[in-house]
């Protein structure tokens, strides 16, 4: 069993987990629940827009990119990530998977599901447990990643939960990067792999229900 996280999937992941997948149907899907679009540009200048789209989590694309983290798991760890997961933990209210389309193909994913006291020693009653977060190989170093994770942030603040947290690894130094600079700090480890020396844990508190909504309100202004 390896000790498999949740945290983004690194640079090197092999480009043969990651062909894209042209999304034409997932546009008209009617369980999706919302859609934004956010545009972000990369250090070298190049600009593209990222469509994020909440989809159920055995959504084509879902499966997808989930499958293609896992094999990155395999790789950095030895092993997939066994943590135990319902689809229906990630639907609307109590949770939300994430796509990002780039010119309509699935190149980025996340999700949050919520966590309460007493399901672990660490969580709190209105955490919101990150997981999958993955850019596809060639899509890496514009930002998409960044920008799933605040929408993953935005929508768990929305209904109501007070924390995000995570679990990764040291072998996936790019994703602790990546959160440590997006303002989460270590915290107490939790679930499956709170045993393994290489996991590391980190939470960021959301803000209230009604200033994530002001905020909302006004970038949509």
């Amino acid at each position: 069993m390896g000790a498999a996280r949740s945290g983004w999937a690194a640079e090197t992941a092999r480009e043969s987990d990651a062909r894209p997948r042209k999304t034409d149907d997932s546009r008209d899907n009617p369980r999706e629940s919302s859609v934004c679009v956010a545009r972000v540009v990369g250090e070298l200048g190049s600009a593209g827009v990222l469509e994020l789209r909440a989809v159920p989590f055995d959504h084509p694309d879902a499966v997808s990119l989930t499958a293609a983290v896992q094999d990155v798991y395999r790789e950095r760890y030895g092993g997939g990530d066994d943590t135990p997961i319902d689809p229906g933990e990630f639907a609307a209210p109590q949770g939300c998977f994430v796509i990002g389309y780039l010119d309509g193909v699935a190149v980025a994913s996340g999700g949050w599901r919520a966590r309460d006291a007493g399901s672990d020693p660490a969580l709190r009653d209105g955490d919101a447990e990150i997981k999958r977060m993955y850019v596809r190989p060639g899509h890496r170093g514009r930002g998409f990643a960044r920008a799933l994770l605040a929408e993953l942030e935005r929508t768990a603040a929305a209904v109501g939960r007070r924390r995000v947290v995570l679990e990764t690894g040291t072998r996936q130094p790019e994703a602790i990067a990546l959160y440590t600079s997006a303002g989460f700090s270590p915290m107490p480890k939790f679930g499956l792999y709170r045993d393994e020396p290489g996991s590391r844990c980190f939470a960021k508190p959301l803000p209230p229900r009604a200033l994530a909504g002001a905020r909302q309100a006004k970038a949509a202004s």
